[in-house]
């Protein structure tokens, strides 16, 4: 055998064991989150006849991620079951971006197009490629967080695979033209545009990129006229391409009476000053370090990489695409830090986490092929040496975490979701057990999803999210603020009766009833979709809170 296909057979079999290795962990920690039961009982109505909402006969979004609920829903219309469908779904976005992060680092049409396959620096990269790959998989099997959300039947496997998609069209479109024409991007604004309709604040992360490559564009600099053409064509391309994500937008405000999900409005409506939220947000990144170093080592690296590149004697084209996803991310951690962060520790690093993996591979692979081999050996076996000793010597206690002190003394709750729900949910045990065994999770978004009365969570009642939560409550938990029932209200919802006992508040109901259940038709509930938007009811919160005080 000679010396080419030994090489080959190494490459591939590497190729395989990793893609086997990350199966098997996605596996054996697979379960699912009684949050994915709250879509899913959206699913379930809609396919039953009975609105697309948890609740049948009051229209309310509970959804933050609508283009997972509907493959969902698609998935669920075939084979009626939510778990099992669910939870395919996740493995196989999982997967499939797990794939892509392969193609990254093996496919030689990614980056370089004129490769010679007799080429003896070929196969030393080829080797150290691998180095990379078992690296990278490793710390990505280390990532708590990652792991965890592979599957959980939340929408993050389907960002994961997304995010891959778009990562390998922009650099390939970038590498082979060092521009974009306007069908690149068409195809770019489509998969941010999935990306959004996917999860909306997801937006931040390739937003620079987007605007970088709508601007990147071969036409006479001296032209002015032509360069205004050219733009405006390429953002009327954009908006058609982002049409699906716009028509859910539009039907949203018209089924559901408002553009953004119930549960949004009830997370950020709080009346909680801002600095409680950037107090939460900060603790957010403390309890997942302390929990989960990796997953927030990684995306704080590439960053601090990304500052790095602009010392480098390459040039901007080079570096251009990498200091924008740096862009993208930070932005994204800071929006994190502005929102409060989560209740669910690592999940909100994920996606950041995976493309900050990607980002890496695309570097690593681009500065192997222009340096000398033996550099080549010192920075691939340095770098990798440093990271895993660091992020080994943390993981296993060898090396006390920096941050478990201070992530002690934090009263506010985080949770680790996973630990929570697996017993009765993961797959293993499901598979062994059966599925009564999900029925008797004792949590509450699962046991609604088989028939307890949905406004028991105040988190997703119509009337509760445009509310103040309790002002006098300093130990709020982000994604669970209380708010405290109206006189009335309780007996309003048991009756389907108004017996709000505050008038302004009554008629505010009955405002908010009829957008959410009377006839989808009806010109007077247009009309109050228009004006609640418009703020026009404002007046009736603010009159029932003065008259509270």
């Amino acid at each position: 055998m000679n010396k080419n296909k030994l090489y080959k057979i190494l490459v591939y079999l590497t190729a395989v064991i990793s893609l086997l290795f990350y199966i098997y962990f996605t596996v054996k920690w697979a379960w699912c989150s009684d949050d994915a039961y709250h879509a899913y009982s959206m699913s379930k109505n809609l396919i039953s006849g009975n609105g697309f909402t948890p609740t049948p006969g009051k229209r309310v979004n509970v959804s933050t991620c609508p283009l997972w609920t509907l493959i969902v829903t698609l998935g669920m219309i075939l084979f009626k079951d939510e778990y099992y469908v669910g939870m395919f779904l996740n493995l196989a976005f999982s997967w499939g971006a797990y794939a892509g992060f392969l193609y990254i680092i093996f496919s030689h049409k990614l980056f370089l197009n004129d490769i010679d396959e007799k080429d003896n620096k070929k196969q030393v990269c080829e080797i150290i490629q691998t180095v990379l790959l078992i690296t990278i998989t490793l710390l990505i099997c280390m990532s708590k967080s990652f792991i965890s959300y592979t599957t959980s039947g939340l929408e993050n496997s389907l960002l994961f695979f997304l995010s891959t998609i778009f990562i390998i069209f922009y650099f390939y479109e970038y590498r082979s033209n060092k521009t974009f024409n306007n069908k690149s991007i068409f195809i770019l604004a489509f998969i941010e545009g999935l990306i959004v309709f996917t999860r909306m604040d997801n937006a931040l992360i390739f937003l620079p990129l987007c605007m970088f490559a709508g601007f990147c564009i071969k036409v006479d600099s001296l032209v002015l006229k032509k360069r205004i053409v050219s733009y405006l064509k390429r953002l009327g391309l954009a908006i058609l391409a982002v049409v699906p994500f716009i028509i859910w937008e539009l039907f949203s405000l018209f089924y559901y009476g408002i553009f953004v999900p119930n549960t949004a409005l009830a997370k950020l409506n709080t009346g909680f000053p801002k600095y409680q939220y950037w107090e939460r947000g900060f603790a957010y990144y403390i309890k997942t370090a302390n929990w989960d170093i990796v997953v927030i080592a990684i995306p704080l690296l590439f960053i601090l990489v990304c500052c790095l590149t602009l010392f480098l004697k390459k040039s901007w084209t080079f570096k251009m695409p990498y200091i924008l996803l740096g862009t993208g991310i930070l932005l994204y951690m800071a929006y994190i830090i502005h929102i409060g962060g989560d209740f669910m520790m690592g999940r909100h690093f994920t996606v950041i986490f995976w493309v900050s993996v990607l980002s890496f591979a695309c570097l690593l692979r681009e500065i192997i092929w222009y340096i000398n081999e033996e550099k080549i050996k010192k920075v691939i076996s340095g770098l990798t040496g440093i990271i895993l000793a660091i992020i080994l010597s943390i993981d296993s206690g060898i090396v006390k975490n920096p941050f478990s002190e201070i992530s002690n003394s934090i009263v506010w709750g985080y949770t680790d979701e996973r630990a929570v729900y697996i017993s009765h949910t993961g797959l293993l045990r499901v598979l062994k057990n059966g599925k009564s065994l999900i029925r008797q999770c004792p949590h509450r978004g699962i046991q609604w999803y088989f028939g307890v009365k949905w406004y028991e969570e105040r988190l997703y009642d119509p009337l509760l999210s445009r509310l103040p939560a309790n002002e006098d409550n300093d130990l709020w938990m982000t994604g669970h603020m209380e708010r405290t029932f109206p006189k009335g209200y309780q007996k309003t919802l048991d009756s389907e009766v108004n017996y709000i006992v505050n008038a302004s508040l009554h008629a505010y109901y009955d405002i908010i009833y009829d957008i959410i259940s009377t006839d989808l038709f009806s010109s007077n509930r247009i009309k109050k979709i228009i004006l609640l938007n418009l703020g026009k009811y404002d007046y009736l919160i603010e009159e029932y809170l003065e008259e509270k005080q």
